[in-house]
């Protein structure tokens, strides 16, 4: 902001859907997340390795660290294994888009 003071060859544009989701992203999220596997699948659903290394790292990130769109799908899709560990919870809560009824209610009924 100060550079914009005292430079009168740079101009501050507003954007006003700067703060608005990216309508693919949000699909692609709707998609990976929708119900296309039986709920014993994902029940029983178990990280390899190189996962399970991924899933360590992203849970000793700080809480106040944001999680990206591939790591909060990874604890979507890993959320029943990852459940076995009450600390590991607020990560999962994280990771759930609130303003989706529909991924709302998934967590609200498991």
């Amino acid at each position: 902001p100060v550079i914009f003071a005292t430079d009168p060859h740079l101009w501050a544009i507003l954007d006003p859907e700067i703060a608005r989701e990216n309508p693919v992203e949000d699909r692609h999220r709707r998609l990976v997340r929708s119900h296309r596997s039986s709920p014993y699948e994902l029940r029983e659903l178990k990280p390899n390795a190189k996962i399970r290394d991924e899933l360590k790292e992203i849970l000793n990130y700080a809480s106040s660290q944001p999680l990206n769109s591939e790591e909060k799908d990874l604890i979507w899709k890993l959320r029943f294994y990852l459940a076995r560990d009450k600390r590991r919870l607020t990560k999962f809560l994280k990771s759930v888009t609130w303003r989706d009824p529909s991924e709302v209610k998934q967590v609200l009924e498991e």
